[in-house]
C-alpha cells in the first residue's frame, strides 16, 4: 500500500494573515521613529532657538544699555512700544550714534540699522537696513515693558502711550516656540536693561 504524504505548508489565508499582521507591525514601528525623530528634531531646533536668543538678548541689552541721545540731538528713545523700541547708540564703536529699531513682524523679530548722514545730521527712514535675528517668536503680550527706575520687579510698568521722559529701565521677555503644536514645551526668556545714561539714582 501507498501511503500518502501530506505536505504541510501556509495556505493562501494564512499568507494574507501574515502579511496585514507584518503590515500593521511595520506601521506601528515606522511611526514610532518617525514621532521620535521628530521630537528630537524638535528638541535640537528649540535648543538652538534658546541659545540664539540667548545672543541676541545679550547684545540688545548691551546696545540698550549704552543709549546715548542722537548725533542731531534727538532724545535717545524715539519709540517705545509693546513690541517694538527705537533708540539711538554707537553699537559699531565708529563715532556715530546710530538709530536702532527692534521690532516684532509676525513671528520674526527684526532688527534695523540707521546710520547717520552728514552736514546736516539726518537718519533718513530709507537707509535702514532690517535684518532678522530671531524666529519663532510667540508673544501676544508685550516684549518691552517700560518702568522708571526705582523698579524691584512688583511695580506695573507705564501705560501705553509711554511718556518717554519717564522710562529709565526697560524690561525684555521673549516667548520661542519652534512648533507650538508639539513638544517640547516653549521657551521664555526675560531681563531687564537700566539705560545708562538716565540713571539718576546712583
Amino acid at each position: 500500500m501507498f501511503r500518502q504524504h501530506k505536505i504541510s505548508g501556509f495556505t493562501l489565508i494564512e499568507m494574507i494573515i501574515v502579511m496585514g499582521i507584518i503590515g500593521i507591525v511595520g506601521t506601528i514601528v515606522y511611526q514610532f521613529i518617525v514621532q521620535g525623530n521628530r521630537v528630537f528634531t524638535q528638541s535640537r531646533d528649540q535648543a538652538l532657538a534658546q541659545d540664539t536668543l540667548r545672543k541676541v538678548m545679550d547684545s540688545l541689552a548691551k546696545e540698550l544699555r549704552k543709549a546715548q541721545n542722537a548725533d542731531n540731538g534727538a532724545y535717545l528713545l524715539e519709540g517705545a512700544q509693546e513690541q517694538s523700541i527705537i533708540f539711538y547708540a554707537d553699537i559699531d564703536n565708529d563715532g556715530d550714534r546710530e538709530r536702532i529699531r527692534y521690532f516684532l513682524d509676525g513671528i520674526d523679530f527684526k532688527k534695523g540699522v540707521v546710520e547717520p548722514t552728514v552736514n546736516p545730521v539726518e537718519y533718513p527712514s530709507e537707509n535702514e537696513v532690517i535684518s532678522p535675528v530671531v524666529t519663532n517668536v510667540r508673544n501676544q503680550g508685550a516684549i518691552f515693558t517700560y518702568f522708571d527706575e526705582n523698579y524691584t520687579g512688583t511695580e506695573d510698568p507705564f501705560p501705553y502711550p509711554i511718556n518717554l521722559n519717564e522710562v529709565k529701565l526697560v524690561h525684555l521677555k521673549f516667548i520661542v516656540d519652534v512648533e507650538p503644536n508639539f513638544p517640547p514645551d516653549p521657551i521664555s526668556i526675560e531681563t531687564s536693561v537700566m539705560i545708562r545714561n538716565l540713571k539718576t539714582n546712583l
